[in-house]
C-alpha cells in the first residue's frame, strides 16, 4: 500500500484507515489526455546574416524557447534569432494548453549560409544603345560558385550582348537556394528624327535644327566640321551634305541622316528688246 498510484483515465476513490477508522475520499475524476506536438514553424536555411523569425501557432500559453537546448525567450509566440555564416542553431518550443498540460514542439535545426552576392559591368563605357553592349555577373569571392544566372530577357547565363537602352536584371541563384538580383542601365542616343534629311533645294539660305538641351552639338558640311556649328540650328548657306552630330548627358552620341542641300540661283537676267510698232 501506497500514498502514491499510477493511474489511468477513471474514476477514483481513495480508503484510508486510521486506529481502525476507516474514511473515504470524494471521487476523484482522472483524465489522461494525449500529448500534442506543439506547432513550430521556421526557416531551416537562411542565406547571409538575416534573422531567423520562428513561430508558435494554435491555442497555447507559457511558450518557452530554446536555442541549443538553452531557454532563451519566455511568454511569446515568436522567437527571432540572428547568426552568423556557417552557423546553426537547434529550436524547440514549449507550451501549455488550456488544460494545463505542457507539450514540446519538434526541434527545428536552421542554418545560416553564403548568400548570393554580385555586380553587373560592362566593357562599354558608357554603355549606349545602338552598340553591341556585353554586360557581365561579377560574382563576389566570397559567393558559393557557381551561380545559375537568369535576366528579365529570358536570357541565361553569366553574360548578354543588348543593344537597345533599358534596365536590364540579373537574378542569381546558387546551390542552397539563396538569390539576390542586381539591375544595369544601357542609355539612350539622342534621338536625332527631328532633324531634316534626304535632299532639299532652296533659292535662299535655310536653317535647320535639331533637338534642344543636349550636352554636345556639332554640325558637319560634307563630312567637315563647320566652326561655330555647335548649336542645335545650323543655316544652310552653301549646297552640301549636312549632318548633325550629337551628344546627351549620359555620354553617348549619334549622328544624324544626312541632308543633300542644293541652294539655287535663282536670280533671272532678262534682256528687253523693245520694237516700235507702226501707227495708224
Amino acid at each position: 500500500i501506497s500514498n502514491e498510484l499510477l493511474v489511468g483515465s477513471g474514476t477514483y476513490t481513495v480508503f484510508s484507515y486510521w486506529n481502525g477508522c476507516k474514511s473515504i475520499s470524494d471521487p476523484v475524476n482522472v483524465q489522461v489526455l494525449q500529448p500534442v506536438q506543439v506547432p513550430l514553424t521556421g526557416p531551416t536555411i537562411i542565406c547571409g546574416d538575416d534573422q531567423a523569425t520562428y513561430e508558435c501557432s494554435g491555442n497555447f500559453t507559457n511558450h518557452k524557447w530554446f536555442v541549443d537546448g538553452v531557454l532563451f525567450l519566455v511568454n511569446s509566440s515568436t522567437l527571432d534569432f540572428s547568426s552568423a555564416v556557417g552557423q546553426t542553431h537547434t529550436i524547440h518550443l514549449e507550451a501549455t494548453d488550456p488544460n494545463g498540460c505542457v507539450h514540446a514542439s519538434n526541434i527545428l535545426s536552421t542554418t545560416w549560409v553564403e548568400d548570393v552576392q554580385f555586380a553587373l559591368a560592362s566593357p562599354n563605357a558608357p554603355p549606349c544603345a545602338g552598340d553591341d553592349v556585353l554586360i557581365q555577373v561579377i560574382a563576389n569571392p566570397s559567393s558559393i560558385l557557381p551561380l545559375e544566372v537568369s535576366w528579365n530577357t529570358g536570357d541565361t547565363g553569366e553574360d548578354i550582348v543588348v543593344q537597345n537602352a533599358g534596365i536590364y536584371t540579373a537574378t542569381a541563384y546558387n546551390s542552397d537556394g539563396c538569390s539576390s538580383s542586381e539591375s544595369f542601365e544601357v542609355f539612350p542616343v539622342p534621338d536625332l528624327c527631328t532633324v531634316p534629311s534626304g535632299c532639299y533645294s532652296s533659292c535662299e539660305p535655310v536653317e535647320i535644327c535639331g533637338p534642344v538641351d543636349l550636352a554636345y552639338y556639332q554640325w558637319f558640311l560634307d563630312g567637315l566640321p563647320i566652326a561655330g556649328g555647335n548649336s542645335n540650328c545650323i543655316l544652310l548657306d552653301q549646297s552640301g551634305t549636312y549632318n548633325l552630330e550629337a551628344g546627351n548627358d549620359f555620354g553617348c552620341y549619334t549622328i544624324s541622316n544626312s541632308l543633300e542641300f542644293t541652294l539655287d540661283d535663282c536670280e533671272c537676267d532678262i534682256t528687253y528688246d523693245l520694237t516700235p510698232t507702226d501707227q495708224e
